[in-house]
């Protein structure tokens, strides 16, 4: 036999679903160290949005309001505790790329462990569990499974939406509402707010290359034909690149005679071939020029993306590495930093 749902029943989801609406609302601007600030309300609108989508979608997700409220819950604060560990130590906020090492908090543990107290750590995974558990055998559904299956799909959709810049929600984050600081994540969450940045920069890993067409060969024309008789990588000679952005020959300025500085490089461009290259980038962000070297791809064609590595490179991608590797090559990228 059924109980019949009675007003006093209905009353604990309500009020669950009154602090999950409560918590989408406010956390953003409780949480965000750059709002609400003397930002237009719109920009915190933006901020808002996509929070309050993610209450309602784990709401469809679970039909639990308390439930979806720890979940909810518990996700910003994660998000807005790493923000914080990571302005201190780096002097930057949180960027939508970091969405896609989650997995280094795990293999890296030993490393980020530092950064954090793992008593606090601990007790914080253990309420959080006992929460979810607390709610998910407590709690009843607020609705039928329909509902529930019927408001994920749409909130999900919505959600999805805002990673492309073509679709009406997600055309809000690339519209005149929002300012774009080229270079400078510190200055856009200043400007728009961390979650509306974060939004708007989701949009980049959505980017997907053009499949290769049925009988095109996939490797880029620039490739030379190899010799087939080379098997062994003893017969291969060394390869070594090296990408120096603040290198350049002074014998492009005006009064400056070719090979007077630089010595050393002047006789090394007799031995082989030399010339310049057009960079397409200026001021910063050279992974572009990174990109096009080992690929072959122009950075342009590419449609105004941020960084390669997040954009386009979701995958291997066929590259100069890639194919001196399929000869015999062991290869090997080390980056200098300080």
């Amino acid at each position: 036999m059924s109980v019949p749902a009675t007003s006093g029943s209905r009353a604990w989801p309500l009020a669950g679903l009154a602090l999950l609406v409560l918590v989408a609302l406010s956390g953003p601007v409780l949480l965000d160290p750059w709002l609400p600030g003397k930002l237009p309300f719109t920009r915190v609108l933006l901020s808002i949005l996509p929070v309050s989508l993610l209450a309602f979608f784990l709401l469809g997700l679970t039909r639990r309001s308390f439930f979806s409220l720890v979940l909810l819950t518990a996700f910003l604060a994660w998000m807005f505790f790493v923000n914080d560990q990571k302005f201190t130590e780096l002097k930057e906020p949180v960027v939508f790329a970091d969405f896609l090492l989650v997995q280094q908090a795990f293999s890296g543990f030993d490393l980020l462990s530092n950064y954090v107290r793992l008593d606090l750590l601990a007790l914080g995974v253990t309420v959080f569990l006992v929460l979810c558990i607390v709610a998910l055998r407590w709690e009843r559904p607020l609705f039928g499974r329909l509902p529930g299956v019927t408001l994920a799909l749409i909130t999900g959709v919505l959600v999805f939406s805002l990673s492309s810049a073509d679709r009406p929600l997600g055309s809000l984050y690339h519209s005149s509402l929002m300012v774009q600081s080229d270079w400078d994540p510190e200055r856009n969450a200043e400007l728009n707010g961390l979650i509306a940045t974060l939004v708007r920069a989701s949009s980049n890993v959505m980017f997907r290359l053009p499949e290769v067409v049925e009988g095109i060969p996939p490797a880029p024309e620039f490739l030379p034909v190899t010799d087939n008789g080379i098997s062994e990588a003893k017969d291969l000679p060394d390869v070594i690149v090296v990408l120096s952005e603040s290198f350049f020959d002074p014998a492009i300025f005006n009064q400056v005679e070719p090979c007077q500085y630089l010595t050393e490089f002047c006789e090394l461009q007799k031995q082989g071939v030399a010339g310049t290259l057009r960079v397409p980038t200026y001021g910063g962000n050279t992974t572009r020029t990174e990109f096009e070297l080992l690929t072959g791809v122009a950075f342009e064609r590419l449609g105004g993306l941020d960084y390669p590595y997040i954009s386009v490179v979701t995958r291997p991608v066929y590259s100069l590495p890639w194919h001196l590797k399929s000869l015999g090559y062991s290869t090997l990228a080390i980056h200098a930093n300080k």
